[in-house]
């Protein structure tokens, strides 16, 4: 990452300024949405997965404002599927797509990271990147251009000004394969089109070149790539200063819950313990109240209510 970026713990991107926790908010739900889908469709595929590329849109405001919404509706959309129809998928068994998200899989037959499937369906930057004897070899995204109707989809909700920011999660980092070339491949689309990609990851697979990966997308000045491993221990050790001074936010569970529909129940629990917490203080209120002198005490307001527990409309911390 380009060291004038940086600027007292904060890094300064076109679409705003951050530390690497707020950058990392919208990849790590995109992480818990994209196991949540794959788990269940792994269930209906001969050989499970590992990897997968999870993809959403977002707008400036969207990112600046932890605006959920887009991702909110694709998981609805996916628990709403009825899973004994046929036509469950809408292009091929290795994809889903939510209006604004997609979900893709490697494609084994032609074989097509989902890198590639998303940001070179026709495979011109990768013929153009990779050596000459795996040019060949490099075959066309047969079911679908994704991306092409993502934007289709945010120009229709936003307009053509509206600024965007291509937000990423893959299990694996972007490969270094030559036949692939995945790292490489998200620098020269982000320089090319001049877009902005922000993007995390989880695992390195075994022969990747975590190094050159790594550096090829740090030194595009269109790109920032987030360590999740690295951002979780710094989480947990803020999750553990809360708790001892039982100052609770919700949002930190979520990038410590390697299971989202944990998440969800961990969610549910503090809303119960926190409802709980109110009621008994309502109680006791209520008895000073009864034995006192009401004129000098003020009842409760709406201030008492726990409807902002929901952390997902929560404002980024710069």
């Amino acid at each position: 990452m380009d060291p004038r970026k940086y600027s007292q713990g904060q890094i300064e991107l076109p679409y705003g300024c951050y530390d690497a926790k707020s950058l990392a908010y919208f990849p790590y739900l995109l992480r818990g949405l994209g196991w949540y889908i794959l788990t269940k469709l792994n269930k209906t595929l001969k050989e499970s997965r590992n990897q997968f590329l999870i993809s959403v849109i977002m707008s400036y405001n969207e990112v600046a404002n932890r605006k959920t919404k887009v991702i909110r509706q694709a998981e609805k959309e996916w628990d709403s599927l009825d899973w004994n129809l046929k036509y469950l998928w809408k292009y091929d068994k290795f994809s889903v797509s939510f209006n604004r998200l997609v979900l893709l899989l490697n494609n084994s037959n032609p074989s097509i990271h989902g890198e590639a499937r998303l940001l070179d369906p026709d495979g011109i930057i990768r013929r153009q990147i990779c050596d000459g004897s795996y040019t060949s070899k490099i075959e066309k995204e047969p079911t679908n251009n994704f991306l092409a109707l993502m934007k289709e989809q945010f120009i229709k909700e936003f307009g053509e000004k509206e600024k965007y920011v291509l937000v990423m999660f893959s299990n694996f980092i972007p490969c270094t394969a030559p036949g692939h070339k995945c790292s490489e491949l998200l620098t020269e689309y982000a320089t090319r089109y001049d877009e902005q990609i922000l993007i995390g990851y989880n695992v390195v697979y075994h022969d990747t070149d975590t190094n050159l990966s790594l550096r090829l997308m740090t030194d595009c000045a269109n790109i920032y790539c987030t360590n999740l491993k690295d951002l979780r221990l710094e989480l947990k050790r803020r999750k553990s200063a809360k708790e001892a001074e039982h100052d609770e936010k919700l949002e930190t569970y979520l990038f410590d819950d390697e299971d989202y529909p944990n998440f969800k129940r961990i969610v549910r629990r503090f809303r119960n313990r926190s409802s709980k917490m109110m009621n008994e203080n309502r109680e006791i209120k209520h008895r000073i109240l009864k034995h006192s002198d009401r004129d000098h005490f003020a009842g409760y307001s709406n201030e008492d209510s726990d409807d902002d527990v929901d952390f997902l409309e929560r404002n980024p911390d710069c």
